[in-house]
């Protein structure tokens, strides 16, 4: 149950339109006692496969806590601000309130820097030809470096707009000149990736485990995601949580095989 409420939460942030977000819950994973936490593993293993800071762990003291146990007098960690790298440089400092309560849980307040919150622009991020690394052999990837390389190196670089140390610069042509190149550069890659994955198929139902544990939710998630996107895409509202959680107990059951295609791969090796 825990691992299919996270993966609830990666289909929630898989939707978001910007990089700029935090998790600020009680995550119920002892970050004092790592090694005898249910839920903390799971929890560090989602934020490293996702690229999320633990901010509370970078702006806390090792032994802090969050939670105290009348019944057993024990104290721990379960309270926890999760953020994406964007969110995670505009925090400023974490005070745990332990004024406020001594049982239970204890509230914590997260300082917001406004300034070091990056501004959203018009470009747009084609992510049309995702590349599926498991399936790529050594001489796609050798294709890919060698497209990546050729598709690169005629991008222009504005030398003084890169070289500019204003982290707040208004300059309407460093600004410009630095949206063309970024926007070159994605298209770069995007080249680079349609060419070298030619041909590259998803062959989730070809895994063991599939029709018994997959192929029944996998075409429900589709039948909701298009009538979400039938919907407009909302942001939230009944449509809105059944996509979500559609999505995400498939991809939980995917996990779950692959998971046990680990294990017997394991067993025999």
């Amino acid at each position: 149950m825990y691992v299919e409420k996270l993966c609830i939460l990666k289909a929630i942030t898989d939707e978001l339109d910007n990089t700029c977000y935090a998790i600020i819950c009680d995550w119920n994973a002892n970050l004092c006692d790592i090694d005898n936490s249910l839920f903390a593993g799971h929890m560090i293993n989602v934020c490293s496969e996702n690229n999320l800071k633990i901010s509370s762990c970078a702006h806390l003291p090792e032994r802090s806590y969050t939670y105290v146990s009348e019944r057993w007098n024990t104290t721990s960690w379960l309270d926890h601000a999760i953020a994406s790298n964007d969110f995670h440089s505009s925090i400023s400092k974490i005070n745990i309130m332990y004024d406020v309560s001594d049982e239970d849980h204890i509230p914590f307040k997260v300082y917001i820097n406004n300034d070091n919150i990056p501004n959203l622009t018009s470009s747009i991020n084609n992510g049309r030809a995702k590349i599926r690394w498991n399936n790529m052999t050594d001489n796609d990837i050798s294709k890919y470096s060698m497209l990546t390389e050729r598709c690169l190196h005629d991008i222009h670089i504005p030398i003084e707009a890169v070289g500019c140390r204003d982290t707040q610069c208004t300059n309407v042509n460093h600004i410009v000149s630095i949206n063309i190149m970024y926007n070159d550069i994605v298209s770069s890659l995007i080249q680079a990736g349609e060419e070298s994955s030619q041909n590259k198929k998803r062959s989730y139902t070809n895994k063991p485990g599939w029709a018994e544990y997959v192929d029944s939710l996998y075409d429900t998630s589709r039948e909701v995601r298009h009538m979400w996107v039938n919907a407009g895409k909302p942001r939230q509202g009944p449509i809105y949580d059944l996509h979500v959680k559609s999505k995400a107990r498939f991809k939980y059951a995917l996990r779950y095989i692959s998971r046990i295609m680990k294990m017997h791969y394991a067993k025999r090796h």
